[in-house]
């Protein structure tokens, strides 16, 4: 159950969400339907994986920019990949979402993907990767 002082933080978050969504599309209004497609989920809780593809779009103008970081560490706090073996339907493990230097969305997926082949020991060869907010 949320405590009071959980969920004053969360909208204590939300707003500072709000805050550098309002700057980036004060900046660059072309991604005003990136900037309200974010919003949604993030209120929503829904879709984690479109809010990554619109920091990605948020992050091509420009990702030192104040406001950017200010989503990129939300997404970092409140996103994570999680591995699924598609063959039992259950969760082999979870990682905190971090970008590196990753261009794009195809460049961050690329990478994931890469470090799952080279880093892990499944079981099985059926994996999906798919990002879902944390617990």
């Amino acid at each position: 159950m949320w405590q009071v002082k959980d969920l004053l933080g969360e909208i204590e978050k939300l707003k500072e969400v709000d805050r550098a969504l309002s700057s980036i599309c004060a900046n660059c209004p072309y991604l005003s339907d990136d900037i309200l497609e974010f919003r949604y989920h993030v209120h929503q809780k829904s879709q984690p994986g479109k809010c990554v593809r619109a920091y990605f779009d948020f992050a091509s103008s420009d990702p030192e920019k104040p406001e950017v970081c200010c989503i990129r560490q939300w997404l970092e706090t409140s996103v994570e990949v999680e591995a699924i073996d598609l063959i039992e339907q259950k969760k082999l493990e979870s990682f905190p979402f971090k970008t590196s230097n990753d261009r794009g969305i195809e460049d961050y997926c690329i990478r994931v993907m890469q470090d799952i082949h080279h880093d892990r020991a499944y079981e099985t060869n059926h994996i999906k990767l798919q990002f879902r907010y944390c617990s």
